[in-house]
């Protein structure tokens, strides 16, 4: 379901207590991705290009 969807739509309500500790996690995985995305950059960035002669 998409939060359109709700039949309170835009009025909806919700449980603080429940969605407080569920952001956390989302975000904790949110930063776990952008860590391993940023490896993958960095790694990327190091590898010379074809036709660099630096």
């Amino acid at each position: 379901m998409y939060i359109h969807q709700n039949k309170d739509w835009p009025n909806s309500n919700w449980d603080a207590d429940v969605i407080t500790p569920l952001v956390g996690k989302v975000r904790h995985q949110q930063g776990i991705i952008l860590g391993v995305m940023q490896g993958h950059l960095e790694i990327i960035h190091s590898i010379p290009s074809i036709g660099d002669h630096s």
